[in-house]
């Protein structure tokens, strides 16, 4: 298994013969196999998370499939408006909360997001992968205690329904903004799954969370499973 860094909170992982790649807007894509299966997945409509530029970027991909959350509306007035022909919608599979999807032989299913969208769960060639999107216990100094309890538990609600879960690879935000909350919705996460490698994300291009993660990480007994990411373009041999 191949993971590559491609920006935020975009990464690549490259199967024998699947190609997963989560949340991209900006950021330069490696070249990959054409001859393999792509699926370019979508959490949700923000802007961080989500860019028409996918349907050009991988549109010379012969064999590519668009997972897009069913709050990213496509009319074909607004395709048409962006020069994108409507016939992209024939790639396109939407999915919604709490659902699960059966696309070409690979499993999908997703949870709801505490932000917006969903959260991505993967079953492919054996392999299974967690990408959060922005699904995270999101505690804010500037919100008030009851908007702050109601977040933590809309986030417990959704990761306590995988409890125990097994998962290959993780991608999980850990936002600076959120001061020393930073890492809650992480922590919480890795306690409560089976998670064999972990990937922080969602940190744009402040890299010094890595160090306080790692420090945080080894203290709570996952040190060996977090993935230090240092920079675009990144990548790792995974060996599970």
């Amino acid at each position: 298994m191949k993971v590559t860094y491609i920006y935020h909170s975009c990464f690549a992982v490259e199967l024998d013969h699947t190609i997963l790649l989560f949340d991209y807007f900006k950021g330069e894509v490696p070249e990959f196999d054409r001859e393999k299966e792509l699926y370019v997945f979508s959490s949700h409509m923000h802007h961080d998370h989500f860019n028409l530029a996918i349907f050009e970027v991988f549109a010379k991909y012969p064999k590519v499939t668009y997972v897009l959350s069913s709050d990213i509306k496509l009319s074909d007035n607004y395709l048409e408006k962006n020069g994108i022909s409507p016939s992209v919608k024939e790639q396109i599979v939407t999915v919604a909360p709490n659902k699960s999807y059966d696309v070409n032989g690979i499993k999908i299913e997703t949870l709801k997001s505490t932000d917006q969208g969903v959260a991505f769960l993967v079953s492919a060639e054996e392999r299974s992968i967690y990408h959060a999107g922005d699904l995270n216990w999101w505690h804010w100094s500037g919100e008030s205690a009851d908007y702050n309890e109601k977040m933590e538990k809309a986030f417990k609600k959704q990761i306590d329904m995988i409890e125990g879960r097994a998962f290959d690879v993780s991608f999980l935000p850990a936002d600076t903004r959120q001061e020393d909350c930073f890492w809650w919705g992480f922590d919480y996460f890795m306690k409560q799954t089976d998670t064999k490698v972990v990937f922080p994300m969602h940190f744009w291009e402040d890299y010094t969370i890595i160090d306080r993660l790692e420090k945080l990480s080894k203290e709570n007994g996952y040190e060996k499973k977090l993935y230090s990411v240092r920079g675009e373009g990144q990548e790792w041999e995974i060996q599970i």
